[in-house]
């Protein structure tokens, strides 16, 4: 039994490690505000690998779909689960790359023609920790 608990806190150690990288007051969210009249899809925003085509279908994940007049909250999964922060993150690939779509082309077309063609893509945007900074984690799309 002393062995069991022996692994057990240091499993509990090892997991609940910190980013050393992270301010104190840091941020594992990025919020997107939609100032259109348009309802968007918003790409998982990632601060890994920002290819487009890399990207899966946004239009099964409601929590990707930004209505008029709305802001959403978008985190990473990895950040969140490995005790980091964005600010480690943009520091290591200096910028993040967020990609805005028209939901109503995009529930229409395929995927494929998306990631190919680019149909539905209304704005591809890059960020970078500055910007965020300024704008209080809030990205806007009009």
């Amino acid at each position: 039994m002393r062995v069991f608990y022996i692994i057990y806190f240091l499993f509990i150690n090892i997991s609940c490690q910190k980013d050393e990288n992270c301010p104190k007051a840091n941020h594992s969210i990025i919020y997107v505000k939609n100032l259109s009249k348009t309802k968007i899809y918003c790409n998982n925003i990632t601060a890994y690998n920002n290819s487009a085509s890399n990207f899966s279908d946004p239009t099964g994940i409601s929590s990707l779909i930004i209505i008029p007049n709305e802001k959403n909250k978008f985190y990473s999964w990895r950040i969140r689960n490995d005790g980091s922060c964005w600010e480690s993150k943009i520091n290591i690939v200096k910028t993040i790359k967020i990609t805005f779509y028209d939901a109503d082309i995009l529930e229409k077309v395929p995927w494929k023609e998306v990631q190919e063609k680019g149909t539905g893509v209304l704005e591809r945007r890059e960020i970078d920790l500055d910007y965020l900074i300024k704008n209080n984690w809030e990205v806007v799309y009009k």
